[in-house]
């Protein structure tokens, strides 16, 4: 009784959005999260999904329909329902924007007064609420929730890079080996270059390798294995360069 329906809801339902950092490094990993908060029965349906211009993304958790968490804010305890979870890798400097996230949520109330309060309250614990409920005390509201846009401060990398640099930004590290270093003429042999760590490892291409005047390289074959359950993402990428060369001995340099 006396209550409004749809500040009720403003107060028990709502969107959150997170990034782990507000500034960064072109390439560097940044988490960003969007929740849905509620602790009434609704319906949800995205209106708007948040865009990442200017950034490269990998989606790490796909949110599963109706699984939903328990988290506490200012005492009270919501209903949690991961809405996205990505990576991002700015590909610019500058001030990038992080659009939000739009929900319409569809909430169905019990309007009530304090006459028939605890008698409403005996039918709801009994679960009897829909052979005495009647359209009349049914209030269904529809409200839109929003995030707040978020801002990222994206700074050039630092001067001094190497003329080898290709963009890997993170913890990495690199191996090389001949799948075989004895073979035929007119066979083909495999280098194999490896890179293991954490950071924009889908971002990587492919080392540039001095071969030998006389070498003939094809097309590498490139295979990749990530880990998304930790933020920056780990794991590894694999180029296996096929090549041909004449009869003879050569020595690859350091890749």
């Amino acid at each position: 009784p006396g209550e409004d329906a749809k500040e009720k809801i403003r107060k028990n339902l709502f969107v959150k959005a997170f990034i782990d950092k507000k500034s960064c490094f072109v390439g560097e990993a940044l988490l960003a999260t969007f929740k849905l908060y509620t602790r009434l029965d609704s319906e949800s349906k995205i209106l708007k999904r948040p865009s990442f211009n200017g950034f490269s993304v990998i989606d790490l958790e796909e949110p599963e329909a109706g699984i939903f968490t328990k988290e506490v804010i200012d005492g009270k305890i919501y209903n949690c329902y991961l809405i996205r979870k990505v990576q991002l890798f700015p590909l610019q400097s500058g001030v990038l924007n992080i659009e939000p996230v739009e929900i319409t949520n569809k909430v169905r109330l019990i309007r009530t007064s304090s006459k028939t309060g605890k008698d409403w309250m005996d039918a709801l614990t009994n679960k009897e609420k829909n052979q005495q409920l009647n359209d009349e005390t049914i209030v269904e509201e529809e409200l839109v929730t929003v995030t707040p846009p978020m801002q990222v401060t994206v700074a050039d990398l630092p001067a001094g890079k190497p003329e080898s640099f290709n963009g890997a930004v993170g913890s990495f590290a690199i191996s090389t080996k001949l799948i075989k270093d004895k073979f035929r003429a007119d066979e083909n042999g495999v280098l194999q270059i490896k890179i293991t760590g954490s950071g924009n490892i889908p971002m990587i291409n492919a080392p540039v390798v001095n071969w030998p005047d006389k070498a003939e390289v094809f097309e590498p074959k490139i295979t990749e294995e990530l880990s998304k359950l930790l933020s920056p993402i780990s794991g590894f990428k694999d180029f296996e360069i096929p090549f041909s060369a004449p009869a003879g001995a050569f020595e690859l340099p350091p890749v």
